[in-house]
């Protein structure tokens, strides 16, 4: 007769089985644990904000009407309003002066910044000044003036 190497005790026999056959909880709570935050997102989801107001938006469409295409204009503004001017006022060049109060990340600009803005501006090839939301507004030629928004051109 052929002797099996295997045990046949009831106690081995009933552990193998229970092993894998039991339910899966562990993974079922580890995949809910991974899951939760993604589905915490999705609930309270909005869509997202372009950053642009119709205000601006109607500005710059102004600003594109009094000045002529081969215009070069100088931004004193938030990063934004200078890339969407740069986008929106096309074929016109367009440079960023950026001013330290402007982002409220620095310190206030002081009278010699605004004093030194029209030869900062004249370096970059520009005649007009483009700003938005200023703290201090320009005592030079305003050509246009909107909600926010002013438009400055600077004497030759």
């Amino acid at each position: 007769m052929i002797s099996s190497t295997r045990s046949t005790s009831p106690d081995a026999s009933r552990r193998e089985p229970s092993a894998r056959s039991g339910p899966p909880s562990f993974l079922i709570l580890v995949a809910l644990v991974i899951m939760a935050p993604a589905l915490l997102i999705e609930t309270q989801a909005q869509p997202p904000r372009s950053g642009s107001t119709p205000t601006l938006e109607l500005f710059l469409a102004e600003v594109r009407a009094a000045t002529p295409p081969s215009a070069h204009l100088c931004a004193v503004s938030e990063t934004f309003v200078f890339h969407r001017a740069r986008y929106l006022l096309y074929p016109r060049s367009i440079c960023l002066l950026e001013a330290p109060d402007v982002d409220g990340m620095a310190p206030l600009a002081r009278p010699a910044f605004w004093r030194d803005l029209p030869r900062r501006a004249r370096q970059q090839g520009a005649l007009y000044l483009l700003g938005w939301s200023l703290p201090q507004l320009p005592r030079w030629r305003v050509l246009l003036r909107s909600g926010p928004g002013i438009l400055v051109e600077f004497s030759p």
